[in-house]
């Protein structure tokens, strides 16, 4: 048996198990003082509908069920997110369903996590300030199944790399789903990490060559290229793991396809960038 769980936890909390997948971890920050409420919502969504996600003050954390959705600020530039994805958010958010590649909006499924409002101590405890917190932000599936990736050693750390002004990073991570999974019925908890048997090329205006996985740092199932210029990039998976026949590219405000390539930019706002390719094949 599997399951999908978004997990808030402290700077200094244990790994988590060894029989856990960690698909996504995500970045610190300074949980509120006091004692909050913490708050699980569900929705389903078909085709053209749209939910709007108030302003809760702290952290949202989306992860999707099922299907593919949209989800960003009202009225400004929307992540798309694939089922067993997560991401988090502050502010007014709305979700409706990602375009399939028909152009066609699809039914999607999800949950929110969030922080909620301030509650009074229980009486004879006294109330103390909130150690800073940290969410994986994550789906982790807690047993191994056969349809479950094996295990990745990847936790959740209090802070990042520092990065040089006017300069970020990509980080990717290869997955193998199983045969028959295509891009509309990808469930990303069932797709295994993968580091053999594949290629990728980034490129960019900014770079004097193209960039290969050869020029990349690995550290398990990721593999990061560093000190890149802010600019527009194009990655594309030169080279598929054995038996797949083609692939989905996922991260925040992309564009394209698996025939040109999927395009990124490194900015101000965006100095480290995540990317998920998952692979299919008959």
């Amino acid at each position: 048996m599997s399951y999908l769980s978004i997990e808030l936890v402290s700077v200094d909390a244990a790994p988590p198990p060894a029989d856990a997948t960690v698909l996504q971890p995500g970045q610190p920050f300074p949980s509120p003082a006091g004692l909050h409420d913490l708050d699980l919502l569900s929705a389903s969504l078909v085709a053209d509908e749209a939910l709007t996600i108030p302003d809760s003050g702290g952290k949202n954390v989306v992860l999707i069920t099922d299907g593919a959705a949209n989800v960003g600020r009202p009225g400004g530039e929307a992540v798309v997110l694939l089922a067993g994805e997560a991401a988090s958010f502050s502010g007014k958010l709305e979700v409706s369903g990602a375009a399939n590649d028909s152009g066609e909006a699809q039914n999607v499924s999800f949950v929110v996590g969030m922080i909620g409002p301030e509650v009074p101590p229980p009486a004879g405890i006294a109330e103390t300030p909130a150690p800073t917190a940290v969410t994986t932000e994550t789906p982790a599936a807690t047993t191994a199944t056969a349809e479950t990736p094996a295990p990745t050693a990847e936790t959740t750390v209090a802070g990042s790399p520092a990065v040089a002004a006017g300069q970020g990073t990509i980080t990717v991570q290869v997955y193998s789903c199983p045969p028959g999974m295509t891009a509309e019925t990808v469930a990303a908890a069932a797709c295994a990490p993968t580091v053999e048997d594949f290629d990728i090329i980034i490129s960019g205006e900014n770079l004097q060559t193209p960039l290969t996985l050869a020029d990349a740092t690995a550290d398990g199932s990721s593999f990061t290229w560093s000190g890149l210029p802010d600019g527009d990039y194009l990655i594309a998976e030169a080279v598929l793991p054995a038996g797949a026949t083609t692939y989905i590219l996922s991260a925040r405000d992309t564009r394209g396809d698996p025939d040109t390539g999927y395009q990124l930019t490194l900015d101000e706002e965006n100095r480290e960038l995540g990317v998920r390719i998952y692979n299919f094949s008959p």
